[in-house]
């Protein structure tokens, strides 16, 4: 949803090929930074639009970072940073910062002979 009157609301999907490289820290810390590239599709129904405009496509890059620290065996928490900016004619820049929990657990016996 726009955030003001003078701007668009809409909704956008951004599939995308990424890489990144994760390093182990002291204290068993990992901190990931990785790139993306993609395509972002975008749709609206805004009636001041022709049809034609209320779907594009286009190309977006992105960069990513994570820290992970361990609070026991089994759990961990992280902070997320993401940053994107999709080449439309007035570039969009997304910001993207969070957090979360993280536990780690021993798949069922089934589904690791599965998987091999």
């Amino acid at each position: 949803e726009s955030v003001s009157d003078d701007l668009l609301s809409f909704s956008t999907v951004f599939l995308y090929l990424g890489w990144g490289y994760e390093w182990r820290l002291p204290l068993d810390a990992r901190l990931f930074a990785g790139v993306q590239a993609g395509g972002s599709h975008m749709d609206t129904d805004d009636p001041d639009l022709p049809v034609e405009g209320q779907k594009e496509s286009e190309i977006g890059l992105g960069l990513q970072a994570r820290l992970g620290y361990p609070i026991s065996r089994r759990w961990s928490v992280q902070v997320t940073g993401e940053y994107r900016r999709i080449y439309t004619y007035k570039r969009i820049d997304y910001l993207f910062v969070g957090g979360g929990v993280n536990i780690t657990f021993e798949s069922p016996r089934w589904l690791r002979e599965f998987l091999e």
